[in-house]
């Protein structure tokens, strides 16, 4: 298995592309972006309930966007990213998952990571900081 920081993503050609591509916008003013494109905003735009991502303000345009999703196959990130949501062992420097998702499952759905629910030590985790933190006075009581 080839891990993601063996890939020299400066070698890639969606990377090489993406330099280049960098380079010719680089004197591009976000007026004259605007003007060229009436859709701009709902071209290089999300809205998802309760987040508007907002990427139309930047340096970016077709061309751009079809190198980043270039890059994105390249480095298989939709591997690593489903590899992070089932625990795997992806952080390969300290041979263990990396769990950001269990600290943002609300839901608290199960998380198996070597046959252990980490949802619960991650909840009892949390509830021991909530103590710690309503215990601390207030500045200026």
């Amino acid at each position: 298995m080839t891990h993601c920081a063996e890939i020299n993503r400066t070698n890639l050609p969606s990377w090489k592309a993406l330099s280049a591509l960098a380079q010719s916008m680089k004197n591009q003013h976000m007026n004259d972006l605007f003007a060229m494109d009436a859709q701009r905003f709902e071209n290089f735009s999300i809205n998802l309930p309760n987040i508007l991502f907002d990427y139309s303000k930047n340096l970016i345009d077709d061309s751009v966007m079809a190198e980043l999703l270039q890059l994105t196959k390249e480095v298989k990130l939709a591997d690593w990213r489903d590899k992070m949501f089932n625990a795997e062992r992806i952080n390969l420097t300290e041979n263990r998952a990396v769990l950001h998702t269990a600290l943002r499952n609300r839901k608290q759905k199960e998380i198996i990571f070597d046959g252990e629910n980490v949802t619960e030590q991650v909840e009892q985790a949390l509830a021991h900081m909530e103590t710690f933190v309503n215990q601390v006075p207030c500045q200026g009581q």
